[in-house]
């Protein structure tokens, strides 16, 4: 197996465990904000996109999962913390009010829930 194949399978193992979270018996509550942008950036082919917003609209659709889309129009780039390599665990007094100052800023222009999700649908839409 070569390092990539396995760096890949690594990863995709790792996050089928993290989606397993949400399928316990008392999940944690989730809340994603996603640039709209990444529901049209193709990734595989058309049937690959169709699935994957259709799986981003079944977990969209739990009462403890709010998924929101934020539109940046200036193309601004947005990122996490927790990544496929690691999570960064934030202690810093003045770092956890900079990233609440963001998260507040980005939730703010973000669509509602109910919105988001027709955005999903009707991108997904456009794949199939």
């Amino acid at each position: 197996m070569s390092r990539a194949f396995s760096g890949r399978s690594s990863a995709i193992s790792g996050a089928l465990a993290r989606q397993a979270i949400l399928a316990r018996d008392a999940p944690p509550q989730l809340v994603a904000v996603i640039d709209e942008v990444v529901l049209r950036r193709r990734v595989g082919d058309r049937a690959v996109m169709a699935g994957q917003l259709a799986h981003l609209l079944a977990v969209a659709a739990q009462e403890h999962v709010q998924v929101r889309l934020i539109r940046l129009p200036d193309g601004a780039e947005t990122a996490y913390v927790d990544n496929q390599l690691r999570g960064q665990v934030v202690t810093e007094s003045a770092d956890i009010a900079s990233l609440g100052a963001r998260w507040e800023s980005v939730a703010g222009e973000a669509l509602p829930r109910g919105r988001s999700i027709e955005l999903i649908r009707e991108v997904a839409t456009a794949w199939t």
